[in-house]
């Protein structure tokens, strides 16, 4: 908590400086979110973008104040077109391969990483029973330590939505992702509750805002920026790392309803 609080104070510190002018007239910043809601998405027209780390890179680009856009992506191509320079600024898991594409900007509120899992599936044993497939986001590797697998065991997935259904069908018996995440694609399709499977809070991950190491700007040119952003949306973001406590209880749902169906109450 100290730590956050201590980050909260810079970056409020931050917002009370007048905003750095962009070394480059009439640069772009160029920026990256993921398409899994509630993080990033379209609204129902498909066209406008939504989502918390959407309006998060939006309030980077107000406070950049040389013209931006940005675009939501599967999470393995923001990190292709961050590692490339395509993206200037992109926001990833705070881990090794992240770090190898660009510099961290600024730490966002951590989330808990779950499992959801078959009544029946063995934890402890999971290498033991390649049978048993498990669902996780392309490039989304957290947790791993802590879970015993083997890769064929591994199915890549474009999205929340699409392991929630597959586990409904049975096509996995294991979903690797986030509270929010899960509770997101739950409500996107109506469905209250999956009967014969169990939650397992793995830990808790930290995403955070990265800059390209291939871009021609400098970490002085854009972490001010990025520093008044999240003061500006700090609160949604407590919200999103506070749904899950350890003994289980589910926190009131902090974001709008999807954006399909709004879904009965979760648990």
């Amino acid at each position: 908590m100290g730590v956050r609080v201590l980050l909260l104070l810079l970056a409020f510190g931050a917002a009370q400086t007048p905003a750095q002018e962009p070394l480059q007239e009439n640069r772009r910043l160029r920026m990256a979110a993921t398409n899994i809601m509630p993080w990033g998405g379209y609204d129902d027209s498909g066209r406008a973008t939504i989502g918390l780390h959407v309006e998060l890179l939006r309030q980077l680009g107000l406070e950049w104040g040389s013209g931006y856009v940005v675009k939501v992506m599967p999470y393995a191509r923001i990190v292709r077109e961050v590692e490339t320079g395509h993206a200037d600024i992109g926001v990833l898991f705070d881990v090794p391969y992240a770090h190898d594409a660009g510099e961290l900007l600024v730490a966002l509120p951590p989330v808990s990483a779950v499992l959801i899992y078959a009544d029946e599936v063995p934890l402890e044993a999971l290498h033991q029973h390649p049978e048993i497939k498990i669902g996780r986001l392309r490039l989304g590797r957290y947790a791993y330590k802590s879970l015993p697998f083997e890769a064929r065991q591994m199915v890549a997935l474009n999205s929340v939505t699409q392991g929630v259904e597959m586990l409904k069908h049975g096509r996995l018996q294991v979903l690797m992702t986030t509270v929010p995440a899960f509770r997101y694609a739950k409500r996107a399709l109506g469905i209250d509750s999956l009967p014969g499977f169990k939650m397992f809070k793995l830990g808790d991950i930290r995403g955070a805002i990265f800059l390209s190491k291939n871009s021609d700007l400098k970490r002085s040119d854009v972490q001010g920026a990025a520093l008044r952003a999240m003061a500006q949306h700090w609160q949604e973001l407590e919200d999103m790392s506070t749904l899950y406590s350890d003994d289980g209880a589910a926190r009131p749902w902090p974001w709008p309803a999807p954006v399909k169906g709004a879904g009965p109450s979760l648990q």
